[in-house]
Parts: structure tokens; sequence; C-alpha cells
């Protein structure tokens, strides 16, 4: 991990090295939703919640021809799910929240102040906390293990590679609008290895709106 992030750090500095490159900054919320999907034989269980959250951090944009260009981002996020409903674990509802950083790359194409386009999103978290909604006073850390190295069925991996869409209008001044949206693609769960007749996938996605400003436009 620590090496292809070296390695994709190092060749966008190539990149802007010889290009014309704006650096900014961008903040705004986004809502996001995960899935939790339990399969045992012809039997499946499923749970989906979602959050309101926010995501602020750094963006660049890397021209590499006359209307294309690279935009990497680097985004502190709040993600996770508020009061979804679990039935089959007593009717309970839980309470998520996960903080991580985010790096999408998107490639994209711009013409007069609109730009779009599509890249890879990595995700790698800081923190994620569970509580029973109700019961503030017990707290669950899905990072860590118990001293058997046992984790619950909400136990997360921190990191999570996914695919990025872009929109956006950028002003004259340098003021920027985007909306995107980020599809996780690797299952998130740290539980599969300790079940032996089922599975368990957890997914998330997160659609974001931001405003934004590009400095020395």
């Amino acid at each position: 991990m620590r090496i292809f992030l070296a390695t994709v750090m190092l060749s966008l500095a190539a990149v802007t090295a010889s290009a014309q490159t704006s650096f900014g900054v961008k903040a705004g919320g986004n809502m996001s939703f995960f899935n939790y999907k339990i399969e045992e034989g012809s039997q499946n269980v499923k749970w989906n919640g979602s959050r309101v959250g926010f995501q602020v951090g750094g963006v660049a944009q890397i021209g590499i021809a006359e209307n294309f260009a690279i935009q990497p981002e680097l985004l502190f996020m709040m993600k996770g799910v508020n009061k979804m409903d679990v039935e089959e674990l007593g009717d309970v509802k839980l309470n998520i929240k996960t903080f991580t950083i985010d790096m999408p790359i998107t490639f994209i194409y711009r013409t007069n102040g609109f730009f779009g386009g599509i890249g890879p999103n990595l995700s790698f978290g800081l923190s994620s906390k569970m509580k029973v909604d109700g019961n503030d006073d017990v707290e669950y850390d899905l990072y860590d293990k118990d001293a058997d190295g046992e984790v619950s069925i909400f136990s997360q991996k921190r990191f999570e590679a996914g695919a990025n869409i872009l929109a956006g209008y950028k002003l004259k001044n340098g003021l920027s609008f985007s909306l995107n949206f980020v599809k996780g693609l690797t299952n998130l769960s740290e539980y599969n290895d300790d079940l032996e007749d089922a599975s368990i996938k957890t997914k998330s996605s997160y659609i974001g709106l931001s405003v934004g400003y590009f400095f020395g436009k």
C-alpha cells in the first residue's frame, strides 16, 4: 500500500513539474451509504444504512492537453450510518461514524468552465466507531480486535478501493462547484475469514457536493 501511494505521488509530481497546474481547496457535504450482506447457503440477510457527513481538503488540476487534465484530491471525510435497522440482532438500531482520508484521482475533460470525468478512489480509515442507538455509554471500535483476535460482524478493513465519477463547473475567478459519486469496489468486511459456512460483504458508496476555490485564477 505504501509503495503504491508513493508511486502515485511521484508520478503526479513528475507530471506537475512539466504541466500547467492549479491548486485549490474544497469543502462540502456528502451522503454515504453502507450495505451489509450475509450469505449462508440460499439464505441472505441484508442491512442498509446511510448518514449525512462532510468532506474537506485540497485539490489540484494538472493540465495534460488542451482540454484534458488530471485532478487529484486529498480529502478528510466523515461517513457512516445513522439508526440502521438490524432486526435479526434484536431489532436494534446502529449508529456508525467513520472518518477516512480519501484520494480520488480523476481524469477530466474541460470545456468552457465545465469539467467531468472518472477515475479511481483510494480510501484509508482513520477511525470507525459504532454505538447502539439509545445507549451512548458503550462504543465499539470497528478497527480493533479483542484479546483473542476476534472481530464483530461489523468490523471493517481500513483500506478500500473504488471508482469516482465527477462533474462540475469552474468560474474564471477560481470558484468551483462539483458533484461526485464514489462506489466502493472492495469488500470492507474484516469478518469473512472467521466464517466457515457463510460470508459477509460490506460495501460503501457516497454522493458528495462541494464548493472549491483554485488559487491564482
